[in-house]
């Protein structure tokens, strides 16, 4: 089972008051596959998405409905749909006043109706990405106004506007953002995915931050890799050319440790020499002898 479809059980859950109850319907509905006067359907591969909305049209509008089941591309799939004059008439009463492709602000008056007004919106059309594959919460549209809609009480509840595309005939509001998408979890009861996401937030923080350490490592053992071989070409050269014995006697005897010890940090160098000298004056040393080397 995936990660959406666990998410989608875990947030199937019935309201307590009817008000509640009202507004999750009513996000389910309306952001279901078809709303309209003459048709309602949701279809979805969760069968307690079904059996929630079907007592959600008991509860509150009275409508026995029965989900139908088939297989579709090897996955059952569950059709929810109103076709009777009665049942469509009696939704209409209770939720058609704003219209088919707008969200009607009364329903959704306070923070527990927007809750579960969202919480029906995310289980009619949402889906979540696996926390380990890339972080996305997306919500498939049927109209550029629902969307838009959508997008602002989103903004209202989360904090931020989410994003808005087009995908063939439907429009696409989606956050991408993990912190986002924990917000939305968190707020809609779902803290257990929520939770999920945060973890798998914090093994990626960690992972990018031993690769960059990691890289970090290897482009300073890089450099210093490159600057001993620039010093010990140097330090050969003067020797090829008769010339070593012409160094100060300070800096012949950093050339022989630099020879003997081609691995060793500058520090180690200065801890070696008789008697032991800084890092800087090593640095200085060496960079003397490879200047003197481009001297013929």
């Amino acid at each position: 089972m995936s990660f959406s479809s666990e998410a989608k059980m875990a947030a199937a859950i019935m309201p307590k008051s009817h008000k509640e109850q009202k507004a999750m319907l009513y996000g389910m509905l309306l952001f279901g596959n078809v709303f309209s006067e003459s048709d309602i359907m949701l279809m979805t591969e969760t069968a307690e998405v079904s059996d929630i909305l079907c007592g959600l049209l008991l509860g509150v509008c009275d409508i026995m409905a029965s989900p139908q089941a088939y297989e579709k591309g090897g996955r059952e799939v569950y059709k929810i749909k109103i076709a009777d004059k009665s049942g469509l008439s009696r939704i209409f009463e209770e939720f058609g006043a704003a219209g088919t492709d707008t969200i009607d602000k009364s329903i959704i008056s306070d923070s527990h109706t927007e809750t579960a007004f969202l919480r029906g919106v995310f289980l009619s059309c949402g889906y979540i990405n696996p926390p380990e594959k890339s972080y996305r919460l997306d919500f498939t549209v049927r109209s550029g106004d629902l969307a838009v809609d959508l997008a602002v009480v989103l903004m209202k509840c989360v904090g931020e506007m989410p994003k808005l595309s087009v995908r063939r005939s439907n429009q696409i509001v989606y956050f991408r953002d993990s912190n986002l998408i924990v917000d939305f979890m968190n707020m809609i009861g779902l803290t257990s995915q929520a939770f999920e996401i945060m973890n798998s937030q914090i093994e990626r923080d960690i992972r990018n931050n031993l690769n960059r350490r990691t890289n970090f490592d290897v482009a300073n053992i890089g450099k210093k890799t490159a600057a001993s071989v620039t010093q010990i070409e140097a330090i050969n050269a003067i020797i090829d050319r008769g010339d070593f014995e012409k160094l100060p006697v300070n800096l012949r005897q950093t050339a022989r440790l630099r020879l003997d010890m081609p691995d060793a940090s500058l520090e180690a160098l200065g801890k070696a020499e008789v008697p032991p000298i800084s890092k800087s004056q090593v640095s200085k040393r060496l960079s003397q002898i490879v200047e003197i080397s481009k001297n013929k």
